[in-house]
């Protein structure tokens, strides 16, 4: 009887606990995007890393977010690299989101989501060593500046990434300053089940932030043509959206309905013997 009482015990706890442990953060809506490009999970803030060129190098200092994601939020492999180039802090252009620069990453893990919008005419580019092969056809010297500002970055923080000096993983570039409007969508899933859903919006000359009275008198941003800008392309993380807990689609169990069926069916068969062998006894 102390056995079955045990065994009872045991079955009960793996019941209760057992859908916990096997938690998995998955990717969620978006409201305007059916199918993800790229998607996975950051388990360590260092999984995250942003790329801010010297002036000397670069005037406008275009950044670049580098995220080296998994399936696996507990594990530290790196599966996927993805690039987003061009992303600036305009802290005073529409929707601009704070939350997709995360300033300061703390420790809990997120699943981060991205897509090149399908009417922008970008598409994702793979950056790998061969960007910096000035003899191959189609060299491209911004590709290789981004190259090797992405290679420097890495290099002390995932050396396992590394081999001859080479990142032995290509790296899936979105390139998004080269047209103007939205170019791209993507999404922030935290841990605790905090949701963010974004876009990228592109603004140059075409599509200024501040505009001239020409355009759009009534509009407290309206300037002289002479004062448009940006007067080069730039992207702007744009919140579409941000909801917190309760959320009933934010995590997704991995435990099948039969092993919960067949562990509730154990604990009713060992209560049954329990009480069968109890009626022997007396």
């Amino acid at each position: 009887m102390k056995h079955t009482r045990l065994i009872c015990l045991i079955l009960i706890t793996i019941f209760m606990f057992t859908p916990v442990l096997q938690k998995k953060v998955m990717a969620a809506d978006h409201p305007f995007v059916e199918e993800w490009d790229f998607s996975g999970n950051r388990p360590f803030p260092k999984n995250r890393q942003l790329v801010i060129p010297i002036a000397a190098l670069d005037p406008y200092r275009m950044r670049t977010f580098v995220f080296l994601l998994n399936e696996d939020l507990n594990t530290s492999t790196v599966e996927t690299i993805v690039a987003i180039y061009g992303v600036q802090p305009v802290r005073n252009a529409p929707l601009y989101s704070t939350f997709f620069e995360e300033e300061k990453v703390s420790g809990l893990k997120a699943t981060y989501s991205f897509k090149i919008d399908d009417n922008s005419g970008l598409s994702w580019e793979i950056l790998d060593y061969d960007a910096t092969d000035v003899n191959l056809t189609g060299y491209d010297p911004t590709r290789h500046f981004l190259y090797d500002q992405i290679k420097s970055k890495l290099n002390y923080r995932f050396p396992e990434l590394y081999e001859d000096e080479v990142i032995q993983q290509p790296i899936n570039l979105a390139y998004l300053p080269q047209t103007t409007g939205i170019v791209g969508y993507w999404q922030i899933l935290y841990e605790d089940g905090t949701l963010v859903n974004g876009n990228f919006t592109t603004y140059g000359p075409t599509n200024p932030i501040f505009w001239g009275p020409g355009q759009n008198t009534s509009d407290s941003r309206a300037y002289g043509p002479e004062d448009y800008w940006p007067d080069y392309n730039l992207t702007v993380a744009q919140n579409i959206e941000r909801s917190s807990l309760p959320r009933t689609h934010s995590f997704r169990v991995s435990f099948p309905f039969s092993i919960t069926a067949a562990a509730f069916s154990a604990i009713v068969i060992c209560l049954g013997f329990r009480k069968k062998v109890r009626r022997k006894n007396q």
